[in-house]
């Protein structure tokens, strides 16, 4: 009876550990996924100048140019909200700059960050290959079909 108590706990342990395991080789906000997915939402007059990852929040950082950079920012948090990785609620502005140089151009540095929504991987599975990153769908399909992923 000890035994068989024993050999369960050590089972239960073990499964916890693949699934945590599995949640971590699906986790696509360190992955080619993310980047994708930041590619087709950021307006052209905005330039990113650091990305970070802190837990569960993307932190931006960046400029946007023109006489509508604001609007350009605005439309990137409108962007961002929209997205299956984030939170629709979670994406908030930090800081941004209205710097007027020569010409009358301006430069508008910014801060935001978006909260990644907490079922992020499940909502954009589908659309891995189309972001390029089918190195993370091949890995989530095998976790998958391995019954790792829920």
């Amino acid at each position: 009876q000890q035994q068989l108590q024993t050999q369960t706990e050590a089972l239960k342990n073990l499964s916890g550990s693949n699934e945590a395991m599995a949640r971590s080789m699906a986790d696509v906000r360190s992955s080619s996924a993310l980047l994708g997915e930041l590619r087709t939402l950021i307006p052209s007059s905005v330039r990113l100048s650091a990305a970070k990852v802190v837990g569960n929040r993307l932190e931006l950082n960046g400029s946007a140019s023109g006489l509508n950079a604001l609007r350009s920012i605005n439309a990137l948090m409108l962007m961002l909200e929209q997205s299956a990785l984030f939170q629709s609620e979670g994406v908030s502005l930090q800081k941004a700059e209205l710097n007027l140089k020569d010409q009358g151009s301006f430069d508008h540095p910014f801060a935001l960050t978006a909260d990644f929504a907490a079922d992020a991987p499940k909502a954009i599975r589908d659309r891995l290959q189309a972001l390029g990153a089918d190195g993370l769908a091949s890995r989530m399909g095998r976790l998958e079909q391995e019954g790792l992923l829920r």
